[in-house]
């Protein structure tokens, strides 16, 4: 998500928006948010699990 923000520039609404004038380039952006928000959703839950994960007989 903020990886496709940052790089863009534009915020999620007005990249919706500007695909529903028919900026089709503009999907590129949201491409990146979704990417971004997808990829950190997978490092969130690989750390999560880490930090669950039994350190032996404490």
């Amino acid at each position: 998500f903020g990886v496709g923000w940052g790089l863009s520039g534009i915020c999620p609404g007005a990249a919706y928006a500007s695909l529903g004038i028919g900026n089709v380039t503009i999907l590129w952006a949201i491409v990146g948010m979704f990417a971004g928000a997808y990829l950190q959703g997978v490092w969130r839950s690989k750390r999560t699990a880490a930090e669950a994960t039994p350190a032996g007989a404490d």
